[in-house]
């Protein structure tokens, strides 16, 4: 997601908070339908992958450690 591009994940630990695109998060130990997701991304057009990975990029961005680290700092000047 950080590179801007497609995620095809499964639903395990926090993903779905990250990847929050439930059409592109498949339950684990379904192999099956993880290939079919990975297919269907490998299918689109290179502008419909553009859009999703800058989406992709864009929702990323606040698990960045430095965002993450500002937030911290701001909580704790809160106290």
């Amino acid at each position: 997601m950080a590179c801007g591009l497609p995620v095809v994940s499964t639903d395990c630990g926090g993903t779905a908070e990250v990847v929050q695109d439930r059409q592109y998060l498949v339950p684990p130990r379904n192999p099956q339908l993880l290939a079919e997701k990975m297919k269907e991304i490998a299918n689109l057009s290179q502008e419909q992958r553009l859009l999703i990975g800058g989406r992709n990029r864009n929702k990323v961005q606040k698990f960045d450690l430095g965002h993450i680290a500002a937030n911290w700092i701001q909580i704790y000047r809160e106290v």
